[in-house]
């Protein structure tokens, strides 16, 4: 069964219509989504590969976990859920640390797919030995991998084509770090 999102005006607001999702990205209706940055003890962050059967941005580098928030559902319980879907970690949403909300327009597959997406940004900071739980869902990630910010910054400078573009909340996240993009 399809997916329902909560349609949102464009300053972010519900509408009070609920639509499937293939309806929101051909129409490109705004809604709702969540971006999980994983953080180790060493100040590492956790990068997921995208599964290269994904609608959008297969196979390319992305935060590491993120998803849309369902119809009815809260940004929390929606970042809860796709932490454990994605990566196999069962947290408390008393864990997320919300940082803050970006407003994001894509127009992907050649226009068929229409991403107009306000996303509910997060941090979780693992505590030690806890990255040895994570365990990527092989239907959503093609992999994982940790990265310094200092790294990461190189890389989205250097070979941006690997990376689902998130041009406004990058140098945001890396500024956590004192990393400059």
């Amino acid at each position: 069964m399809e997916e329902y999102f909560d349609i949102l005006d464009e300053a972010g607001h519900k509408t009070g219509q609920s639509i499937p999702r293939s309806q929101a990205h051909r129409e490109g209706q705004w809604h709702r989504s969540v971006h999980i940055w994983v953080v180790d003890e060493w100040e590492r962050i956790l990068l997921q590969q995208r599964s290269l059967h994904k609608d959008s941005n297969p196979g390319l580098w992305d935060i590491s976990s993120a998803g849309h928030i369902s119809a009815g559902q809260e940004s929390r319980e929606a970042a809860v859920r796709e932490v454990n879907e994605e990566l196999g970690l069962i947290i408390a949403s008393e864990r997320l640390q919300f940082l803050f909300e970006d407003k994001d327009e894509a127009i992907l597959n050649n226009g068929t797919f229409i991403d107009h997406e306000f996303h509910d940004i997060y941090l979780l900071r693992l505590q030690r030995g806890e990255d040895r739980l994570i365990k990527p869902d092989p239907g959503e990630l093609a992999g994982v991998r940790w990265i310094s910010p200092e790294v990461f910054a190189d890389e989205l400078r250097s070979q941006p084509q690997y990376f689902v573009m998130h041009s406004h909340e990058y140098p945001k996240i890396l500024g956590l770090f004192d990393v400059k993009l």
